[in-house]
């Protein structure tokens, strides 16, 4: 064999080394690397579950530190309670309306009551005749008097009422008039009543709130009252003038 030969020969096996040194360092390499890649994802899973792990262990010393769920049912409870006072408290408030509406109607029935009471009793102030006794006649005007004065001082009078009452004080006037009934106790406390409506119908006539068709009617009533008693103070003022005449005789 030739030299030359022999070199080519050992320079051939020298690189064949080589290339199987090479080959075994890549596979070697891979395999690490398989390794390396292999060993990062369990490390990567088992992070993850440990992380899950420490997450519901961390819940779970939460809840228990703070008492998390004993708080949540008490939170229940409260939001129960506060539904259930909210539900009581409308109820009341149901009651209550319907309390005062009824306290309203009663309210309107009494004064209805009131207003109905007076108007009977000036009714019979016309029932008066000749030979009735001085002291009745005073009494009933004094009873008038009487029961119109609460209903005046509460503001319960209506302008109907005010309007009735001037018409039945008219109408008794004219009939005591007529029998010429005489009497000073009588006199005085039909000049109270008197001046008693027709101190309403000015406030009435002050207030802005009265419809105008009432006060027309309520203002001919009054105007027939005046009209009486004017008549009945000027038969008192006969009756004295006859017994001047009479004591100058």
């Amino acid at each position: 064999m030739k030299e030359s030969d022999l070199i080519q020969h050992l320079l051939d096996v020298i690189s064949q080394q080589h290339n199987d040194a090479f080959t075994i360092i890549a596979i070697f390499i891979a395999v690490i690397g398989l390794g390396a890649i292999f060993t990062g994802i369990l490390q990567w899973r088992f992070s993850d579950k440990q992380i899950d792990k420490m997450k519901e262990q961390f819940k779970n010393e939460f809840r228990e530190e703070f008492k998390i769920d004993e708080m949540n049912e008490i939170l229940k409870k409260t939001e129960t309670t506060q539904r259930n006072a909210e539900e009581k408290i409308s109820e009341m408030e149901e009651v209550i309306e319907d309390a005062r509406r009824q306290l309203s109607d009663n309210k309107k029935q009494l004064t209805q009551f009131k207003n109905y009471d007076v108007e009977g009793k000036a009714g019979l102030l016309a029932h008066v005749s000749k030979d009735i006794d001085e002291v009745d006649a005073s009494n009933s005007v004094g009873l008038v008097i009487k029961t119109l004065d609460p209903i005046i001082e509460n503001g319960d009078l209506t302008q109907n009422t005010l309007s009735e009452l001037c018409i039945q004080t008219g109408n008794a006037l004219y009939v005591v008039i007529k029998i010429k009934f005489k009497s000073e106790d009588y006199s005085t406390k039909m000049k109270k009543l008197v001046e008693m409506l027709l101190n309403q119908y000015t406030k009435v006539v002050d207030s802005n709130e009265n419809n105008s068709e009432m006060l027309k009617e309520l203002k001919r009533s009054t105007e027939y009252m005046n009209r009486a008693y004017t008549e009945y103070l000027n038969l008192l003022k006969g009756s004295k003038s006859d017994t001047n005449v009479d004591q100058n005789a």
